[in-house]
C-alpha cells in the first residue's frame, strides 16, 4: 500500500498519464538505491488491481524513466501498442 515505498526508502519518479492512471490503474514509477544489487537501483511500478483493488509492486527495467512506458514494457510492449482486452 501507500507505505511500502516510504518503508524501503524510494520515491516516485513518474507519474502516470491520466490515461494510464484511470485506464490501467498505474499509479506510478519508483526507484529505490541497491547499493549491492548489480544496477545500483531498481524501478517499480505500482499498480491497482482492477478487480481486489489491491494495489501491486513489480519490477521493471532502471533504464526506463516513463510510467506509462515502463507499465508497457513488463508486457514487452511500446505505451503506443500496449492496449490489453483485458488485464487480469
Amino acid at each position: 500500500g501507500d507505505s511500502f515505498p516510504k518503508k524501503i526508502g524510494s520515491k516516485l519518479i513518474a507519474k502516470p498519464s491520466e490515461e494510464f492512471n484511470k485506464k490501467h490503474n498505474l499509479l506510478g514509477l519508483y526507484a529505490v538505491k541497491l547499493p549491492n544489487d548489480p544496477e545500483k537501483v531498481a524501478h517499480y511500478i505500482r499498480v491497482k488491481d482492477h478487480s481486489t483493488t489491491r494495489e501491486y509492486y513489480l519490477r521493471v527495467n532502471p533504464t526506463i524513466m516513463d510510467a506509462d512506458e515502463a507499465l508497457a514494457w513488463s508486457f514487452n510492449k511500446t505505451k503506443e501498442t500496449y492496449n490489453p482486452l483485458q488485464e487480469t
